[in-house]
Formats: C-alpha cells, structure tokens, sequence
C-alpha cells in the first residue's frame, strides 16, 4: 500500500509530480492505479534520465512536449511538470490535498535550459565535456555550469511552491517536506563537495550515498532553524504522513512515525536502520542472485557490506562520521552480529515485470 492509498482514507486528493518508479505503462502498478488522483512526469527511472524527451505522462496517456527531437531541445520536461504541481495545488487549494514532486534536476544526463546555463557560465573553472550517452543524447560541453543551473532551477520550482501556499493563504495549515531519494553525485574530481566530510555518494551505502538532509516546514507547528540529529528513514514517511492526516488504521511496516520529534517532543530514536542495494540485469530482467551492498545502523554502529558477497566493515559514526577507520579487525564479534543480521534481513527482490518501452525512441 502507497502512501496515496493511505491517505484516501482522511479523504485526500492526491498529486504526484515527476519521477514514478514502482510500474511503467502496461503494468497494474502506475502511481494512477496505486492511489494518486494525477501524475505528470515519468513512470520508468531510465525515461526520467532525459530533460527533453518527445513525450512524458499525464495520467497514463502520452504528453507530447512540443518541439523535442534527436536533434532539438524546446520544452524542458520539469518546466512542465512543475507547472502542472502548481496548477494541481490551486485547483485543491480549497480541500486536503497531497501533492508529491519527485522532480529529475539535478540529475544525469546534465541538460538544462540557456537561461539556467548562462547563469553559471564562466563561474567555474572548465571540465571536461560530457559525450553522448549511446548516441542517445546531446552531449554536454558545460557540465559545471549545467549542474549549476539544474540545482538553481530546482530552488526555483521550490520557491514557486511555497509562494503559491503563501498566495492561498495556505502556508499554516500546510506541511511541506523537502530531501533528497539518495546521496550526492560526485564528479571525478569532486568539484562542488556534494557530499561533505562524508565517505562515497549516490550509488554505495556509505553515508555519503543514504545520507540526506530532510527539511521541515509548517509554520506554528514545527520549531523554525531547529537542527535535529534525529535519524530516520523513507519508511518512516508512511506512519508519519498517516499520523499528520488522522489516519487510524495505516497498515503496519518497518517505520516509525516521526512526528513527535517534528514538533519538538521528546522520541526514541529506531533501534536499527537497514539498507540494501541490489544490481539489476536488465536483460535477465532478474536481480543478481548475490548478497548485495548493505548497510544496517545500531545506535552510533555502523556495518557495511560495500560490495556484493564482500565482507563486513564496521564504523562508529560519533567518532568517526567521514567512515575512515575499519573497526571489524579490533571489533569482530559485532561485526559477525552485523553480517548474521544484514543476512537475516535480506529478503529477496521481486521478479520485475519489463514491458515494451514506447518512450524509449522518445529520448532526446
């Protein structure tokens, strides 16, 4: 059960604005079939890799963006997309609503219209171009300044969002959450320090892959610039999104609601996090049959699995957040409980169901 699903129950209408993951079209599990009144933007994370593609989705059916091509970029996908949001908030302005924005900037390929490009052009030092990804996209001479301009631009449908709260007089009676599905992506050079003091980034378990900043805004309710060490999850978000909406009878999971801590009062913090990253085969359209990278967290413990069927490595994150000194040789029988409980916890990934892809000579 989605969270949408979920929040049928409190009577909600339910908007989802960018990237959705869990079916493509030709499967039962489209964010329309899964509990979201409206979806704009794309139902497969390789469609989503594209800024200019032919068409996206609006409920299912094809969205032709106007003037994109092998050969021309007119109609930014998030531009679209982001309007749409706004467009959705104003027309729900006047009942409970969830809408969800799960924009593509920034994200690889590095496309990004003019005006967010000369914003950044001859800001940094040059780099390397980016080349044609399988002679699929336009390569990218300006990767600096694109990266730049796509991260500027996602402030600036934030921005739109909260003005638009602020212009229905919505703002204290709405919550508004913003992060981030994974770590920061690291140039080979590390350029703009994406991820911090933190070890490694978008792709491993390493805290510079799962860690990420969750900001909180509700005025009245949650305590302004308070910083929280508070760890939790995305399956937190369920529990914590049902409680905020009155929902009684949430179905159980792995997380916990996090509210009291959003509104200042005392929690106790989840006795483990776990997280796993399995490698797909596309063309055996199975997951590989391996123990895959994972990381679980026990307090200010820390294992990681940081390559499949590899071996345990153990880090105290109060001494050591960046996760430079190995504590498995000095510490094995935690470590060996980490490695008997990562294994437990695993349970094998669902065989994906892959259909015919119609986008996929819509890329751009």
């Amino acid at each position: 059960m989605t969270v949408a699903e979920v929040l049928k129950k409190a009577s909600y209408t339910n908007g989802i604005f960018g990237k959705w993951g869990p079916g493509d079209v030709g499967t039962a599990t489209t964010a329309i079939q899964k509990g979201f009144d409206e979806h704009m933007g794309f139902l497969h994370q390789a469609h989503a890799h594209f800024q200019y593609p032919r068409f996206i989705y609006h409920n299912d059916r094809e969205y032709a963006l106007e003037g994109n091509s092998d050969t021309a970029h007119k109609t930014y996908a998030n531009e679209v997309v982001a309007a749409k949001a706004l467009e959705f908030i104003r027309r729900n302005r006047a009942r409970s609503f969830f809408a969800y924005l799960p924009l593509t900037v920034p994200h690889g390929r590095f496309h990004v219209p003019e005006d967010s490009l000369a914003e950044y052009r001859c800001e940094f030092p040059e780099s390397p171009p980016l080349s044609s990804e399988n002679g699929r996209q336009a390569p990218q001479p300006e990767p600096r300044p694109a990266f730049g301009g796509m991260v500027s631009r996602l402030d600036r449908y934030v921005g739109q969002v909260l003005a638009l709260l602020k212009e229905l007089e919505l703002e204290q009676n709405t919550i508004v959450f913003f992060t981030s599905d994974n770590g920061g992506i690291r140039f080979s050079d590390n350029f703009f320090f994406n991820t911090g003091r933190f070890r490694g980034s978008k792709g491993n378990v390493y805290e510079g892959g799962i860690r990420v900043p969750m900001i909180v805004r509700w005025p009245g309710r949650v305590p302004a610039s308070k910083v929280s060490g508070f760890a939790w999850a995305f399956h937190d978000v369920l529990p914590t999104l049902a409680q905020i909406a009155g929902v009684k009878d949430a179905p159980r999971c792995d997380g916990m609601s996090v509210l009291p801590t959003l509104l200042g009062k005392g929690q106790k913090p989840p006795t483990e996090l776990y997280w796993k990253h399995s490698r797909y085969n596309s063309k055996a359209g199975a997951f590989s049959d391996e123990i895959p990278m994972q990381a679980m967290r026990r307090g200010n413990w820390k294992a990681v699995r940081s390559k499949p069927n590899g071996p345990v490595e153990l880090y105290d994150l109060k001494a050591d957040p960046g996760e430079t000194t190995d504590l498995a040789p000095q510490q094995p029988n935690v470590a060996a409980e980490f490695d008997r409980a990562m294994k437990a916890a695993r349970v094998p990934p669902r065989r994906q169901k892959e259909p015919a892809h119609p986008w996929w000579e819509s890329r751009s």
